[in-house]
């Protein structure tokens, strides 16, 4: 009864339909990432996503295969130095109610709360870097309008994936429909595996140091 209609909104079944034709393709960090396209402060964005937790262990895999897990969004941040570029923090972003426990998704229209760092993804995708425009103070003005405007979690309406979906679209201009963010990232983490922070700042800052190399070749200084 008043469990079954939010139970059949964790599946978000009819957006599939609706965004059929926008799914959205997978990329790596590895090959994809522009390094021209990371201007201050180089943010890079991913989305992430574990398993509901609590009473809906016994059913996770089924909830998984429908897409109904939690969803968040990541956030690498460098600073640049005299030395190039250095990791300045890592930062996690969720969308949940206020209460504690993922089965208080189910109670229907209640409070929510937007955290920081309390996320712990178990599988996560790269999206892309920040436009060049967006800051941190940007990404706390908009979780301050969001909780202001859509400040009532409601499973299927206004949950983790809308919140997640609306952060990805803000910082990087792409879209992600709210109903393909879990499997979204399931596929990524499929078709490209999940780097460590370290391996990722390793790869940037070689880039970095490429394309370096590669503008004063260009300008005929040598290295």
């Amino acid at each position: 009864g008043s469990v079954a209609g939010p139970a059949r909104n964790l599946m978000r079944r009819s957006e599939p339909v609706v965004y059929a034709r926008s799914f959205p393709h997978t990329r790596s960090l590895f090959r994809d990432l522009d390094i021209d396209c990371l201007h201050p402060p180089r943010m890079l964005v991913f989305a992430d996503k574990r398993p509901l937790q609590g009473e809906f262990h016994y059913i996770r895999s089924v909830l998984r295969f429908v897409n109904a897990e939690h969803v968040g969004v990541k956030l690498i941040v460098f600073d640049r130095s005299i030395f190039g570029w250095r990791l300045s923090r890592v930062l996690y972003f969720d969308f949940l109610p206020a209460l504690a426990g993922d089965f208080s998704k189910l109670a229907g229209d209640v409070m929510a709360k937007v955290q920081e760092n309390r996320l712990e993804p178990e599988e996560w995708a790269f999206v892309g870097a920040a436009r060049p425009n967006r800051t941190l103070n940007d990404v706390k003005r908009f979780n301050s309008t969001y909780m202001k405007t859509s400040g009532v979690y409601s499973l299927g309406r206004n949950d983790c994936r809308d919140y997640s979906s609306a952060l990805v679209e803000f910082l990087t201009g792409d879209e992600i429909a709210p109903g393909f963010i879990a499997s979204f990232v399931r596929n990524a983490t499929r078709q490209h595996g999940r780097a460590s922070v370290e391996q990722m700042l390793v790869f940037v800052q070689d880039r970095q140091l490429a394309a370096r190399r590669e503008r004063t070749d260009a300008l005929g200084g040598g290295y």
